[in-house]
């Protein structure tokens, strides 16, 4: 609206030429005695009404699109022409009208309708000197006068509306945004609900870490060697040559774990080797279920190395053993 009145009020004056030409020749047809006067007329018509409205319905159109975009984006639904008949319930829309957001609305409304009546009745008021005296002007003067006090009231109730629309969509943006806000106590409802009480929380970590002590002390159990340093830390490997390309930590330890790692290994007589730099280097390179870094391969080899030798030479004494006991019962019978 604001943008049309500022249109009108750029061009110069009421433009009466194109008509009073075409009514000088609908008189010149009629005198004539032109009998297709009708048929003329109604194409004429037709061309000045575009003439005169074509570039204030653009301008409309493109502030009206501008102004959608500008607060809410360029957005495209359909949703919008399927036909609702739902909005023709006299019953459903008299509600609306009675409800507290209907009062609102409407209490929205009057007040910059108050603001318009009372600028038109101030203008009224401080013209109507000239009101009065209008009778004794000219036509053309008249119709100048009459023209200039529209157009002062259409821009100021323009601007009126136009301020209103802009505090109104403020208000309207701000009431939205605080609805979507969560309160102080659904926030910490909803923190509950996603972690659970702090016992809760406790309990489960609580059982988590006795859990994987558990797998920790069972996987002990298939380790090719355990590292000590010797009371501090405790780094259980597994080695299998078949299967594996590096050996691989499977369960490690401080303090009161690295002891139970211990005992465990000493329960199912796995090798126990004290060796403090590379334990405290294991513990800190690597995690459980990583092969070991690179850089200690030769440390950790040499150390499998030693006990696999170990181990031979022992199956080997023990095979000596059995067969020097055979051979001696077999000599004895």
């Amino acid at each position: 609206m604001f943008a049309i009145v500022l249109l009108v009020g750029f061009q110069s004056g009421i433009r009466v030429g194109p008509w009073r030409g075409l009514l000088g020749q609908m008189l010149d047809d009629a005198q004539r005695g032109d009998q297709q006067i009708v048929s003329h007329v109604v194409p004429a018509v037709e061309q000045l009404l575009l003439r005169s409205l074509a570039t204030p319905l653009a301008l409309l159109w493109v502030i009206a699109v501008g102004s959608s975009v500008v607060q809410g984006g360029l957005v495209f639904s359909m949703n919008g022409l399927i036909p609702n008949l739902g909005r023709l319930n006299p019953v459903a829309n008299i509600s609306n009208l009675f409800s507290l957001g209907g009062l609102s609305r409407m209490l929205k409304s009057l007040l910059p309708a108050a603001v318009i009546i009372y600028v038109a009745f101030g203008i009224g008021r401080r013209d109507w000197t000239a009101v009065v005296a209008s009778s004794r002007a000219s036509t053309f003067a008249l119709l100048g006068w009459m023209f200039s006090r529209w157009y002062e009231i259409a821009w100021k109730c323009a601007l009126i509306l136009l301020t209103w629309s802009a505090a109104d969509y403020f208000l309207q943006k701000r009431q939205l945004e605080n609805s979507l806000m969560m309160t102080k106590q659904e926030v910490t409802q909803e923190m509950r609900d996603a972690e659970g009480s702090p016992q809760v929380r406790g309990e489960i970590r609580r059982r988590r870490r006795a859990m994987r002590k558990k797998w920790k002390l069972k996987d002990v159990e298939r380790a090719t060697a355990v590292v000590t340093n010797p009371q501090h830390f405790a780094v259980a490997l597994e080695y299998r040559p078949q299967t594996m390309s590096a050996p691989m930590v499977i369960a490690k330890g401080i303090n009161r774990i690295a002891l139970q790692i211990k005992e465990t290994a000493r329960w199912h007589n796995i090798p126990i080797v004290e060796n403090p730099p590379l334990a405290q280097a294991l513990y800190r390179a690597t995690e459980v279920g990583e092969a070991i870094p690179a850089k200690l391969y030769t440390a950790v080899a040499e150390i499998l190395a030693f006990l696999f030798r170990t181990q031979a030479s022992l199956r080997n004494s023990v095979l000596a053993a059995q067969a020097a006991a055979r051979s001696a019962s077999g000599a004895r019978g």
